[in-house]
């Protein structure tokens, strides 16, 4: 099954990635998962422009073919039966900011899903405090498939090294 991490720094488009897998699949139920308003904004507001049908999920939604939803109100907003349910029926599951998935509430939904595709995005993929997360991280999607990081942007001349200074 295709599963795994893409770990890329900030700005290095993980979103359009996200939206150009989606695309690529027809007829394909999928749940792409975020955890920040600004997040939830900015890829609503990109699916859009991409042509993408989207359902997005509050607490009481019908469900399209491609769903967007914050991972809280996503996750309180299920019953146990619509929570098993969903969870038997997604064929694809999008994380975005994949560190998330440490909280108990999604850990448990994701390891319920039976996606046959299952992709977590983030720049701090295995970044954790811990190796218990980290090994949760990577049992839930799989290995990290890519990795980029600001110093491949630099030297790709997609982006600058950031200087601070303190006065």
């Amino acid at each position: 099954y295709p599963r795994g991490i893409i770990d890329w720094a900030t700005n290095s488009g993980k979103m359009i990635l996200l939206a150009g897998i989606i695309k690529s699949l027809k007829h394909k139920k999928i749940l792409v998962l975020t955890h920040r308003k600004a997040l939830f904004d900015q890829l609503k507001e990109l699916f859009i422009a991409e042509n993408i049908d989207l359902g997005v999920v509050s607490i009481k939604t019908e469900l399209k073919e491609v769903n967007l939803a914050m991972e809280r109100t996503f996750i309180n907003g299920l019953s146990k039966l619509e929570f098993y349910k969903l969870a038997s029926t997604l064929d694809c599951i999008l994380v975005d900011e994949c560190h998330i998935t440490k909280a108990k509430s999604l850990y448990k939904f994701l390891s319920s899903c039976q996606a046959n595709m299952v992709y977590f995005f983030s720049g701090t993929s295995t970044d954790f405090d811990n190796n218990i997360d980290k090994m949760k991280v990577i049992g839930l999607s799989g290995k990290v498939l890519d990795k980029l990081t600001v110093k491949d942007l630099v030297k790709l001349g997609r982006s600058r090294q950031a200087l601070v200074e303190f006065i």
